[in-house]
């Protein structure tokens, strides 16, 4: 079975690379999926039940990645789902894998800067240096853009507000999706 697929979760193993017999590149690591559930009766929110995704991302996307993507921080993955049945000794299961063909950080929990790959294949005019040049590296900051009370300007991460830092999710404060029976965060 092979499908599309978009999910959001918690990188939770340590991104690996490495290269195939044929030569190509892969990154691989697994991705919980947690989604926050309220309970009717109480009001209040709880975690569901988690799911794991191994996680596949090829070539220039999966160095792109290796490169951008840490434990414990929060992606969104796009790609072709392919569940598969296994069996070892005693035991079986079903793993989930997806092929990721996009890869980002959630910028709901954070903050990013990204910097272009370098694109050997792609020139500016002539005498320029090429596009991309310049060293990729990408940062991602887990604490949430706050903006400027008067100007509506970001000030840049600051951490979050207090009422949200109690319940561990931004935007609990302001009631966000109180009337939602599932979030996704």
């Amino acid at each position: 079975m092979s499908e599309s697929i978009t999910v959001v979760g918690t990188i939770g193993s340590a991104p690996q690379g490495h290269t195939t017999q044929t030569g190509r590149h892969v990154t691989s690591f697994r991705l919980a999926c947690t989604p926050r559930v309220r309970d009717r009766e109480t009001g209040e929110w709880r975690d569901g039940a988690t799911n794991w995704y191994s996680i596949a991302v090829w070539e220039q996307l999966g160095r792109n990645a290796l490169g951008s993507l840490r434990k414990g921080e929060r992606a969104i993955v796009s790609g072709r789902l392919r569940l598969r049945q296994w069996e070892k000794d005693e035991r079986s299961g079903m793993d989930a894998e997806i092929t990721a063909t996009a890869i980002g950080h959630d910028l709901k929990w954070g903050t990013a800067q990204f910097a272009g790959a370098p694109r050997p294949d792609r020139h500016a005019d002539a005498g320029s240096p090429a596009v991309g040049d310049e060293q990729a590296e990408a940062r991602w900051d887990p604490r949430p853009l706050v903006p400027d009370a008067a100007t509506g300007a970001g000030e840049g991460p600051t951490g979050p507000a207090p009422a949200a830092a109690a319940s561990g999710f931004p935007g609990a404060a302001d009631g966000a999706g109180d009337d939602d029976e599932e979030t996704p965060y």
